[in-house]
């Protein structure tokens, strides 16, 4: 008599089985619930704010809409001046310590510092808006300073440190939202220049101020020394010693993304850098959607470094192809839809500014596929390696700007700031390939 054979495992159930593993293991990610939550939230107020940039782009006009964009965009270079690269340097420190009072301390010093400085900058801004800037640009400058003044109280490097990104993105969501309903429902024809920053800053400070509140949820006291204007001194020399490598790069890499639009006012016209300014602000747009993964690349990248080089190597590529794959339908939905996106909500006018989109959404994507390795090389501390990539990448894009924008207008833009981006972020992968094939 022969003993009973057990029935082997069919395909079918085999496959069964690994599916719901691969189930099992996403949804207990908390990378891919953080992610799939800032997505859903980044979604539903990016599209309105999408059709809300290009209603009120429409309204303004190219010229209203350029003057806008040139001094939004100073005001954020100005800003730079603040920022001091403070924000890679705290998010590193905060993923390693989420809670200490050490946190805190770090907290309160950057942004204690940041509101110090940027009141002092929006009140000689201010004098100096009175006294050079004519008068129908004058609303528009006013309103930049009062955005350069709020930014110096975000909290960004806090969530993303602590992991807590759909929070902020909630937050974010809700003031897009607000803000998009209130463009739509006031913006006319004929639109004076400043009337978008005017919503720009009430955003921002609705997201300051839920942002304040959130943080003051999860450490018990408010993100600024009690003592206004009296800046804790003791942890600032240690990390601006660390944070002027960054301080530079936002600087270098400046010049070739937000300064496009004060450059192509200089080397063309106002109107072009309205137009450029559409193609710019839409590509801010996809960026925030892409934030939805890649800020949250940060903290883990620094735990798979202290789980050693063979571990972060295989979760690099693991976050590369992923990336790359979602890249691909991202690009497909970007390339096709820009030129209806265009006549349909901007008009004849704006339509040029759909070449110049495609153009930066591919640099774009090339920079999401590539984060990974960008963040590898922040989780490394190699500071001045990716400060010399940046400045061979922004200088080659300053040159082509100067040879391009003054023959192209705004597609001379695109196409000088895509290459300076598309070469850093391929430098980027290509060095710390190179230096983790020597350490092994």
């Amino acid at each position: 008599m022969s003993l009973p054979v057990e029935p082997h495992e069919t395909l079918p159930t085999s496959l069964y089985a690994k599916t719901l593993t691969v189930l099992k293991r996403l949804y207990e990610s908390q990378f891919i619930r953080h992610a799939s939550l800032s997505l859903l939230l980044n979604s539903l107020s990016k599209v309105l704010a999408f059709f809300a940039s290009a209603f009120a782009a429409k309204c303004m006009g190219a010229l209203h809409y350029g003057i806008s964009g040139v001094a939004h965009t100073t005001a954020l270079q100005i800003g730079m001046l603040y920022q001091l690269g403070l924000d890679t340097v705290a998010t590193r420190r905060i993923a390693a310590n989420k809670y200490a009072d050490s946190t805190r301390e770090l907290v309160e010093s950057i942004v204690t510092l940041r509101v110090c400085v940027a009141s002092a900058m929006m009140l000689i801004w201010n004098v100096a808006v009175w006294l050079m800037v004519d008068e129908p640009r004058r609303a528009a400058w006013c309103l930049a300073s009062l955005i350069l003044w709020l930014n110096a109280s975000l909290l960004h490097f806090v969530f993303m440190g602590i992991e807590k990104m759909p929070v902020l993105n909630g937050i974010q969501a809700l003031a897009t939202t607000l803000s998009a309903i209130g463009i739509f429902l006031i913006f006319k024809p004929g639109a004076p220049a400043g009337l978008d920053l005017a919503f720009t800053s009430a955003s921002t400070a609705v997201v300051v101020a839920l942002s304040w509140l959130a943080y003051w949820r999860e450490f018990g006291r408010a993100p600024i020394s009690m003592a206004l204007f009296r800046t804790p001194r003791a942890l600032l020399p240690e990390l601006l010693g660390e944070s002027w490598k960054y301080f530079l790069t936002a600087l270098v890499t400046g010049l070739f993304t937000f300064f496009q639009v004060p450059i192509v006012e200089m080397l063309s016209n106002t109107r072009e850098a309205g137009i450029y300014r559409t193609a710019f602000s839409l590509i801010l747009g996809l960026d925030f959607f892409l934030q939805s993964f890649y800020l949250l690349l940060l903290p883990r990248v620094v735990v798979w470094k202290e789980q050693g080089q063979e571990i972060l190597r295989q979760q690099q590529q693991r976050a590369f192809w992923l990336f790359g794959a979602m890249s691909v339908p991202i690009g497909l939905v970007a390339w096709f839809a820009s030129p209806v996106f265009y006549d349909v909500f901007l008009g004849r006018e704006f339509l040029v500014g759909a070449e110049a989109f495609r153009i930066l959404a591919i640099a774009r994507l090339t920079g999401f596929i590539a984060q990974v390795y960008v963040q590898t090389l922040v989780a490394m501390k190699r500071d001045l390696d990716f400060l010399m990539i940046s400045i061979i990448g922004s200088a080659t894009s300053i040159g082509l700007s100067i040879v391009l924008i003054p023959h192209l207008g705004a597609l001379g833009a695109a196409w000088s700031a895509a290459t300076g981006e598309v070469l850093i972020n391929v430098a980027s992968v290509i060095w710390v390939k190179m230096f983790q094939r020597n350490v092994r």
